[in-house]
């Protein structure tokens, strides 16, 4: 386990996701990070005297962590809002508490027990919710709509998901798709249909990665690679692939069965 921990960052497959890139200005959480840097001196400049040493050196150590790559961001942020709210609350001289309006041992506990009891009520309710099959129920259900709007990203792929799961004799095929989706398709599918890539790019083999980059980026022999791995459907994401669906709507062996506002799939014709 130590082992992977230390060599996990070296996987060659993960070099191509963004966050594993270095944090610069072009992407939108390096500006982030650069205006709460630039509010953390500014507070830090006028409460001098209330600066955390222990806060600081974490932030400069995350920081150049952050900048090597910036997935580390989720890392500093948090400290970086604690330090701000030190800080702005030694800035502001009415956020001083009254000794006087101090609560009571009493009542500390009395928050505390409640506190706990509604964490461990949550957490109980959140696991005996999980299920695969009322989320497959809720996918197929005319309430879609409203469970994407209420509880999923808008770039969540409900309605895709929704057309595959509906499919007569659906059985499991060879597709590809997205990386991005493939979790999605693991959760909604619950094991009955494999997925061609997904988040843990690490754990894919290397030359499956490669190929898996190679079609999505239209590179050299990027119908070779489709024709070897001999897929059954391919899913796309309009927004991101424009160009690639073109080019497979060009294709005589392919035809389009589907398309919403986020995707569109593509079936291989029976030649035979």
């Amino acid at each position: 386990m130590y082992e992977n921990v230390f060599t996990f960052s070296k996987n060659p497959n993960l070099y191509d996701l963004i966050e594993w890139k270095p944090l610069t200005l072009q992407m939108r959480q390096g500006r982030a990070a650069l205006v709460a840097s630039m509010i953390l001196l500014l507070l830090g400049y006028r409460a001098r005297k209330s600066l955390s040493l222990f806060n600081w050196i974490l932030l400069l150590v995350l920081g150049i962590a952050m900048l090597k790559t910036s997935r580390m961001i989720v890392w500093w942020a948090p400290i970086a809002a604690l330090e701000a709210v030190r800080l702005l609350q030694a800035n502001l001289d009415d956020l001083e508490v009254n000794p006087e309006h101090v609560e009571s041992y009493f009542q500390k506990k009395t928050f505390l027990i409640g506190a706990c009891l509604i964490l461990i009520s949550g957490i109980v309710i959140s696991i005996y919710s999980v299920s695969f099959s009322r989320t497959q129920g809720l996918l197929e259900s005319p309430e879609v709509i409203q469970v994407e709007r209420e509880g999923l990203s808008t770039r969540t792929p409900v309605q895709l998901t929704r057309f595959l799961l509906g499919q007569e004799n659906r059985q499991p095929r060879r597709i590809l798709h997205p990386m991005e989706w493939g979790d999605f398709f693991i959760w909604t599918f619950d094991r009955s249909q494999p997925v061609f890539t997904y988040s843990h790019v690490h754990l894919i083999p290397e030359t499956v990665w490669n190929d898996y980059l190679t079609i999505m980026r239209e590179e050299n022999q990027w119908k070779a690679r489709i024709d070897h791995y001999n897929f059954d459907v391919i899913i796309l994401d309009k927004h991101r692939r424009k160009s690639l669906i073109q080019e497979l709507q060009k294709l005589p062996d392919w035809k389009q069965i589907y398309e919403d506002r986020l995707s569109i799939v593509f079936e291989k014709m029976d030649t035979h």
